[in-house]
């Protein structure tokens, strides 16, 4: 098994069994399923965006060493030098359920760089049941932990996708008497590098097609129920990747129907700001770490 994380989010996950991309044949009809999204529209109610690729972080969070990996690969890059005006305190505020582990091992490689660091986690309560296997809606809540006031809220993500969670954070923060201060994560694979007119700082940035249910590329997939609707869970992961092999293994033998592979070659934006201070605006205006 390999728990090496410095080969890129990307190939790390796919030693994990955490990457799914649709397989096509030449004509391209869809071999195995679209997956469903968190990010949702309207249309006569609440829908949510499919696609053919999804990154599933649950697969790297059991393996320890590559998410500490992950962990320490961000903080060299965006924390190794504190700045002189950094904030007293960061308060990482992790989201569920993705954010929660990532947001531990962040939290000590940051405090490693010398700055001080609480980490918490937001819970999740569901608003509304999600119907015809659809997700639920849901919003966070504070009850574990407290936000202290006047710190500096950083939301953590493992996959920043609609940006939904930056709105939930900040509407936490401000309620404590906090300041919100942006987004960070492994990956963000939404076409913004803002949320709630704040960075979302990223090891990698993957800008990724969804699709609405009724676009003409995936509405005959979806009236065929060609969909995993809840991708992340491993009862329907596990099945979905094994599909995945299948129909790729069966394209490397060859076979009476040629295959192809959607290319995958995503624009890779890393964030080259040294420090979180050159990507976060408030944090320009704090007092460096206390040190004894």
């Amino acid at each position: 098994m390999n728990q090496n994380a410095d080969g890129g989010v990307i190939e790390t996950l796919k030693t994990c069994d955490g990457y799914y991309e649709v397989v096509k044949s030449h004509s391209g009809k869809r071999l195995t399923p679209l997956v469903g999204y968190a990010g949702t529209y309207d249309s006569e109610g609440k829908l949510h965006y499919v696609g053919d690729v999804f990154y599933n972080f649950v697969r790297a969070e059991r393996q320890p060493l590559v998410l500490r990996r992950f962990a320490e690969n961000f903080a060299r890059k965006h924390f190794s030098h504190p700045l002189h005006d950094a904030p007293k305190s960061y308060t990482f505020v992790g989201a569920p359920e993705g954010g929660i582990m990532f947001t531990a091992m962040l939290g000590a490689a940051i405090a490693d760089c010398g700055y001080a660091v609480c980490t918490i986690f937001a819970q999740k309560q569901k608003v509304q049941s999600g119907e015809a296997g659809q997700r639920d809606t849901t919003t966070f809540i504070l009850d574990r932990h407290e936000i202290e006031k006047g710190s500096l809220v950083i939301g953590v993500e493992d996959v920043c996708n609609n940006r939904s969670s930056a709105k939930l954070i900040k509407k936490l923060a401000e309620e404590s008497g906090a300041l919100f201060g942006g987004i960070v994560c492994m990956l963000n694979r939404s076409d913004q590098t803002q949320a709630e007119g704040e960075p979302i700082i990223a090891l990698e940035h993957i800008p990724t097609v969804q699709y609405r249910q009724d676009n003409p590329a995936v509405a005959e997939d979806i009236a065929a129920g060609n969909v995993v609707w809840k991708p992340k869970p491993f009862r329907n992961w596990l099945p979905l990747i094994a599909k995945m092999k299948a129909a790729q293994a069966v394209a490397t033998q060859g076979s009476q129907e040629a295959f192809t592979f959607p290319p995958v070659e995503p624009r890779r934006e890393f964030q080259d700001s040294k420090v979180l201070g050159t990507g976060f605006p408030e944090a320009r205006s704090f007092g460096a770490p206390d040190s004894d």
